[in-house]
């Protein structure tokens, strides 16, 4: 027997589970107030240049 991840109320029956965004199970009646209260994940973008970083020139074709 499942629980709601909301109210924590026992879902005996198939309709009263619902499945939120995050995957996980709550009742007919909160739902949309779980969905609503999860925060999205922030997108991190994979082309940002690590801080504090120094290059020094070593040469031609060796610059590191």
């Amino acid at each position: 027997m499942k629980v709601c991840n909301n109210c924590g109320s026992r879902l005996s029956c198939g309709c009263q589970r619902r499945t939120a965004k995050d995957g996980k199970a709550c009742c007919t009646g909160c739902v949309a107030a779980y969905n609503a209260s999860i925060k999205p994940k922030q997108q991190t973008s994979t082309n940002i240049a690590p801080t504090n970083v120094t290059t020094k020139y070593k040469g031609p074709g060796m610059q590191i």
